[in-house]
């Protein structure tokens, strides 16, 4: 651990206070941090196989006064996050030269000047990010980032962790103390299982290629829609009933109670589709409901089978599938409640896309960690 210094090369992060702005329905809100100094650049982003996610601080104006002239470092800033397709990197690069670069929020001198990625497009684009924007890319490696930005808001940001129960959301609250171990699903393009055991430590215990990716991929090609949030927009607007075979089209109305599955529960997803069946014989927002609850299903089921075989009693979800969607987040909270029987909770991130590029504003050889209580903390970070 790291002690605070007094040296003038040394600009210091500081996540006391921190608080969400939005309101509590808000995905992917502001964080206010009241007593960041505002002359330290923080920037980075998370370049995955779909999308590009950044993070950037900038001063909250709302706290400084007109005309403020100060030779001290001014309080007060906001963290906030936009993402882009990953297909639209001129987007992304425009937003950079024009909302960052050009109001001095890189780190930089006069040779050269370096941005904080993480993702395997922190590697793939590094090259343009040098040619078009003058910029050198400094790869965080994912898995440390995702970890560490998953640590850092469970752990800080009050009103960022949340339950679902009856249809409803509710925000959660957990002791530092009794915080690990739990795993940390990150549903993005693929999937990956992590089991967290602290503060920079955790082990990768598996995944799956059917992911993100895929399910976008299977869109596309079965309703399609041009993107993700159309895919997700359009999912709410059919019934999954259309297409998939329940215990109920098999058993009757009463269901399977000897293992209390009711007669809507899903026993093979798109099961009353026939080999007679055209794609045309079915409704797309059918055939997108049935699609998000399908792969819902499935990677709820390998979260629950790992949780199970390591003993954890928290399954956390992140990444930029479930943005938030109460149907899914409910089909998932519902199907780990029921195998767990009440024993495993699923909770879930206001920032869940965020996770990496927040992490990579945190895991870097000059960032250094200083606790300063068990509520709250500040990192040190060299110039």
């Amino acid at each position: 651990m790291a002690q605070n210094s007094n040296s003038t090369n040394k600009h210091q992060l500081d996540f006391n206070g921190a608080k969400i702005q939005e309101t509590p329905e808000e995905q992917n809100p502001s964080i206010l941090l009241p007593n960041q100094p505002t002359n330290i650049q923080l920037f980075s982003l998370d370049i995955g196989g779909s999308l590009i996610k950044l993070a950037y601080f900038s001063r909250d104006e709302e706290l400084l006064n007109d005309g403020d002239q100060r030779d001290h470092p001014v309080l007060g800033g906001v963290l906030r996050f936009v993402k882009f397709e990953r297909n639209h990197l001129d987007e992304c690069l425009d937003f950079i030269q024009s909302r960052l670069l050009g109001k001095g929020m890189v780190e930089s001198s006069v040779e050269n000047a370096r941005i904080r990625a993480t993702g395997g497009g922190a590697y793939a684009f590094g090259d343009i990010f040098k040619e078009r924007l003058d910029v050198t890319v400094e790869n965080v490696d994912e898995l440390d980032s995702v970890v560490s930005g998953a640590n850092f808001l469970l752990q800080n940001v009050p009103n960022e962790a949340y339950r679902r129960s009856e249809r409803r959301s509710a925000f959660i609250s957990i002791d530092r103390n009794d915080l690990f171990p739990y795993l940390l699903v990150i549903v993005g393009t693929s999937v990956a299982l992590n089991m967290v055991t602290g503060d920079g430590e955790f082990k990768l215990i598996t995944g799956t290629n059917l992911g993100g990716g895929t399910i976008s991929g299977l869109a596309r090609f079965l309703t399609g829609c041009e993107s993700f949030d159309d895919f997700i927009e359009l999912s709410q607007k059919g019934d999954s009933h259309a297409l998939d075979l329940t215990i109920g089209d098999i058993y009757g109305g009463i269901g399977y109670p000897k293992v209390d599955f009711p007669s809507t529960t899903v026993a093979a997803s798109f099961g009353k589709v026939g080999f007679k069946s055209k794609l045309y014989d079915y409704k797309a927002e059918d055939i997108a409901a049935s699609l998000s609850n399908s792969f819902t299903c499935n990677i709820t089921h390998i979260s629950y089978l790992v949780a199970k075989l390591t003993g954890v009693r928290r399954i956390i979800f992140g990444g930029s599938y479930i943005r938030g969607v109460a149907s899914v987040m409910d089909n998932i909270s519902n199907l780990i409640g029921h195998w767990s029987q009440g024993q495993v909770q699923a909770i879930f991130f206001r920032h869940e896309g965020f996770l990496g590029a927040i992490g990579a504003l945190l895991v870097n050889g000059n960032l250094k960690f200083v606790k300063t209580s068990i509520h709250n903390f500040t990192k040190e970070v060299n110039e």
